[in-house]
């Protein structure tokens, strides 16, 4: 059987042979090596983010319950801006149920999950988790999130499943949460949060991007 890895590596190949081809520019106090790693930690921390989202959407996919798939521009209602406005507590934005369709401004859905045993419908975002997001980005992750919660259901309801209960979460891999719970989930919650084991099959993927990342550093 194919495993989330074997279909992971030539994305992650690809990803290290464009990281070893970035173009820098030596700073005068580190030099041309170290301002050659610099430039290319930095970029794969970036790029490890959209490497982590894939191998979890793939691993996801190996689960019989579930239906998974991505949605690059998820629509945001004029009406879930004015609901945010308008009540603004977390407690109370979780409650509100709005129609799918209009569109105030997009907003990219790493994860969609329908589980055919509960008809749950969840959204999920993926962020690498190892630091903290100032206050304004906090608030834009916060309220994209919120907003997203308010459309879930009628979204799914529109693509033809029925939908009992649905929830949009952000995923902190590495458990530095910038969003209060429930809104947040870290990696070490994911194998009882999905009831079916994921962690195992991402840190296979993470450790072969890791050694790949040492290889072209360490040239």
């Amino acid at each position: 059987m194919e495993t989330v890895l074997d279909r992971l590596k030539p994305i992650v190949d690809t990803t290290i042979d464009r990281l070893r081809d970035l173009p820098f520019r030596a700073d005068p106090i580190a030099g041309a090596r170290y301002s050659r790693i610099t430039s290319i930690m930095s970029s794969a921390y970036k790029r490890h983010g959209q490497i982590l989202d894939r191998a979890l959407l793939e691993r996801l996919k190996d689960c019989s319950r579930f239906r998974v798939w991505r949605e690059d521009e998820f629509k945001l209602s004029h009406d879930s801006l004015k609901e945010l406005r308008t009540h603004q507590r977390i407690e109370k934005c979780l409650r509100i149920e709005l129609e799918y369709g209009d569109r105030e401004s997009i907003t990219p859905v790493d994860i969609l999950l329908f589980d055919q045993v509960d008809n749950s419908l969840r959204s999920y975002n993926v962020k690498r988790g190892n630091r903290s997001y100032d206050g304004s980005k906090r608030r834009v992750i916060q309220t994209n999130l919120l907003r997203t919660n308010m459309l879930l259901s009628d979204y799914g309801r529109k693509a033809g499943f029925t939908v009992a209960n649905s929830s949009a979460r952000i995923i902190f891999y590495y458990g530095l949460l910038s969003l209060p719970k429930p809104l947040a989930l870290s990696g070490d919650e994911l194998d009882a949060h999905f009831s079916f084991p994921v962690v195992e099959s991402i840190e296979q993927v993470n450790a072969y991007f890791k050694k790949r990342l040492r290889s072209i550093v360490e040239k």
